[in-house]
């Protein structure tokens, strides 16, 4: 090889070598460049990660002071709600009067019930919503219920509620006295009868709450009965007999007291005990006047025996509705009568105690309607007369009855109350229908 050819030889060389440096530099410095690339959005995503978590952490302040501000203004609703004697219009509800089945399961027979199992379970005075956003501190109203107690009057307000009541009863008998020599073949006296039996009682009930947890009623009742009896004799030629007698006056004042137990909080339900006291004010069945036979020639209005009567009263909200349940125990206090009816010289009486249960249900179809179903039994035990010396005791009773109800708000202090019964028993009045118009004043 010449020198010549060493020579370039030799450039050649250093020219590859100074491609190759320069190709090596230029891959170290465009991977140095990538490799920052990829280190830089590290760095901006663990920024990004840092504000993301203090935004959510204010966001979380956020909320948390924005939920303490609902808690106050609800808080601040409530006091304002409840000085007014009013809820929200926004929220539907369901009332009772158990004292009666809804206003009371306490609320006089004219309430769930309430006492009637008070189920002014309805919209009616005022009652706590059913529901969403329901105040779980204070039971629901329900409107079947009315005398036997249910959703309480507010600290300082009084309600006063008319009422009319209505009850209609048919019996229908056939007594035959004589001999049955084989089936279908009579001799001796058939006789039919058919009585109806029609009474309006018409009463005020007022009650006002002394606490938010504590209420007090008294009702005073002016009733009006009407019976007509047409009886049938077979074997007499067919002779037809009619008899109407009717009487009206004042009833048996009540006077009440209702306590809620517990708050309804934790999932419990409410409890409400009641007591309520029957007097004596109207005229009783061996009061009235009768003829020389002992037949009465006038009806009696009220009882003639005082009465106690605890009952405990159950209400469980379950949106959208409300469950209700009544239990009681009615003791009527025996007398000494002393009288003579007819042929029968009468002593002391002993009229029968009754236990009776009410249940049902109750549910708003909007912020001022809702309706009412439920049952209503009562079982009336054996009344013992001291006639001619000798103690005879009557039968038992069964009386069980069908229950409709529904109320409608009018305004925020006025609502009507409409129930309806149907007798499910032989016992039983075949129909009743109450008409309820509480009316809501603040008077504190």
């Amino acid at each position: 090889m010449t020198g010549k050819d060493t020579h370039k030889s030799r450039r050649r060389l250093a020219h590859l070598a100074a491609v190759s440096w320069f190709a090596m530099s230029a891959a170290l410095v465009s991977g140095t460049a990538a490799f920052a690339e990829e280190v830089k959005p590290s760095a901006n995503f663990q920024q990004l990660q840092a504000l993301i978590e203090e935004h959510r952490q204010q966001i979380q302040a956020q909320e948390h002071a924005i939920e303490e501000q609902r808690r106050r203004l609800q808080a601040l609703e409530e006091q304002v709600y409840n000085a007014a004697g009013q809820m929200p219009r926004a929220q539907p509800a369901v009332y009772q009067p158990l004292t009666g089945l809804a206003d009371s399961m306490p609320q006089n027979n004219g309430q769930y019930q309430s006492s009637q199992g008070r189920v002014e379970t309805a919209a009616s005075d005022g009652a706590q919503p059913v529901g969403e956003g329901q105040d779980k501190t204070k039971p629901p109203e329900i409107v079947v219920l009315s005398d036997r107690g249910g959703v309480l009057t507010p600290k300082g307000t009084i309600i006063i509620e008319p009422t009319v009541d209505y009850s209609k009863s048919t019996s229908n008998r056939l007594n035959f006295r004589g001999v049955s020599i084989v089936d279908g073949f009579l001799i001796g006296v058939i006789e039919a009868s058919d009585a109806d039996r029609d009474t309006v009682t018409s009463q005020i009930t007022a009650r006002y709450g002394i606490t938010n947890r504590l209420e007090v009623e008294t009702t005073v009742p002016y009733v009006y009965r009407s019976d007509r009896t047409t009886s049938l004799v077979g074997g007499s030629g067919g002779t037809t007999s009619t008899d109407s007698t009717s009487g009206d006056g004042l009833g048996d004042i009540e006077v009440g007291a209702h306590y809620q137990i517990n708050d309804g909080t934790n999932d419990w339900p409410f409890f409400i005990a009641n007591l309520r006291y029957k007097s004596t004010t109207g005229t009783g069945p061996f009061d009235i006047s009768r003829d020389a036979s002992g037949i009465p020639t006038e009806l009696a209005t009220g009882s003639g025996f005082h009465g106690v009567e605890p009952s405990l009263t159950i209400i469980y909200p379950t949106d959208p509705a409300v469950l209700f349940a009544n239990i009681g125990y009615l003791v009527n206090l025996p007398s000494a009568v002393d009288t003579t009816v007819g042929s029968a010289v009468i002593g002391d009486v002993d009229p029968g105690d009754s236990i009776g249960m009410s249940f049902g249900v109750g549910f708003a179809l909007n912020e001022k309607l809702s309706l009412n179903l439920g049952y209503q039994h009562d079982f009336v035990l054996e009344t013992t007369t001291e006639t001619n010396g000798v103690d005879v005791e009557s039968e038992t009773l069964s009386v069980g009855s069908f229950l409709f109800g529904g109320s409608y708000r009018l305004t925020d202090a006025v609502s009507v109350n409409l129930t309806v019964q149907i007798g499910a028993t032989v016992d039983a009045p075949d129909s009743r229908i109450l008409l309820r118009v509480p009316v809501r004043f603040n008077v504190l």
